[in-house]
């Protein structure tokens, strides 16, 4: 084949390619780690960021139920991400929520890792299941920190009183005794 037969092969090669890449959508995700330190009993959220980077075409997503890997002989935290699917309009990004649950019968300094999954699928109106087009992870990771120290023990209302009350009474007779102790000092007159 000469040049001049290969150059609209080419051309029509190139435009398919530009073609394809313009229409489909790419989910993507805001780069940064996910670290959670969540004291013992208590949860935390924070978000990710997930974005459809087309300028013309929509991504149905789904985010994949998310789970930590258990540690030896430990209660694995709870993780819960909102909203679970939705769809992504062309340039649009949307932040996804992500809840860890620390419970309580976890030891202190035990740390987790984990992966939140969002992929694209396609619009389906059949029952017939999801199939996946593409997708994101991030790893996101857990440390549980010791509760803390429970509020120093503060006296009761009463006994604040009483000691003010018994401060006062101590004042008063002070006071007089003094008064009347400088009345039979003083020289008369006379």
């Amino acid at each position: 084949m000469n040049k001049m037969k290969k150059a609209p092969v080419l051309a029509s090669s190139l435009l398919f390619i530009l073609f394809v890449g313009i229409v489909s959508a790419q989910l993507g995700e805001a780069a940064g780690k996910v670290h959670f330190n969540i004291t013992v009993g208590a949860n935390q959220t924070q978000q990710m960021t997930i974005f459809d980077s087309s300028p013309n075409a929509s991504i149905n997503f789904v985010v994949v139920n998310p789970h930590f890997q258990p540690a030896p002989n430990e209660t694995t935290p709870k993780v819960r991400v909102s909203p679970l699917n939705g769809v992504l309009l062309p340039q649009q990004s949307l932040q996804l929520n992500i809840t860890v649950y620390m419970p309580y019968n976890i030891t202190p300094g035990t740390s987790w890792s984990g992966v939140v999954e969002a992929v694209e699928v396609p619009n389906q109106t059949s029952g017939s299941g999801a199939t996946i087009e593409g997708g994101i992870a991030k790893i996101i990771s857990a440390t549980a920190l010791p509760p803390p120290p429970p509020p120093a023990a503060q006296p009761p209302l009463t006994l604040i009183c009483a000691i003010v009350v018994a401060v006062a009474v101590c004042a008063g007779v002070a006071y007089h005794y003094l008064r009347r102790r400088g009345r039979n000092k003083a020289p008369k007159r006379g």
